[in-house]
């Protein structure tokens, strides 16, 4: 059974993706192999741009970021992967996490986390506060769908 640190961390990836799940159509505009080759040629720049036109499309700028190091898993018997070092940091959160694309799947791995004013009693509070800091981060924000 996960701890209660881990059922936390979980979360908090959960979040984390459901927002960055926005610029994932315009990342798979690049074929894999181009993320690769940039990465294994150290030509991280490329990918840094590519990934700053995707996210400013949909969050302020610079409020996500890529972090300058991608790696990647390539093998005879699996989809190849790419992974990404990101970084979100809006409304006194910090938050360094991975970005990991293949063909069909994405995950969110969070390395580290850290809240200006965090509530050190109350873990649920900080995970609301990244979450208001992810949704004021968007360029155009959830609409509240109105009875009539």
């Amino acid at each position: 059974m996960l701890d209660i640190m881990d059922r936390i961390t979980n979360e908090r990836e959960q979040i984390i993706a459901y927002y960055i799940a926005r610029i994932l159509s315009d990342l798979r505009l690049i074929d894999i192999s181009d993320y690769i080759t940039y990465a294994h040629n150290n030509k991280l720049a490329n990918i840094g741009d590519i990934i700053e036109a995707a996210t400013e499309l949909h969050f302020i700028t610079n409020t996500i970021r890529f972090a300058g190091r991608a790696t990647y898993d390539v093998n005879w018997n699996e989809l190849p992967n790419i992974t990404f070092y990101m970084t979100f940091k809006s409304k006194g959160v910090q938050a360094n996490f991975r970005l990991t694309l293949s063909a069909l799947l994405f995950s969110v791995q969070l390395d580290s986390i850290n809240f200006n004013e965090a509530n050190t009693d109350n873990a649920i509070k900080n995970t609301e506060k990244l979450t208001t800091a992810l949704e004021a981060a968007l360029l155009i924000k959830h609409k509240t769908l109105l009875k009539a």
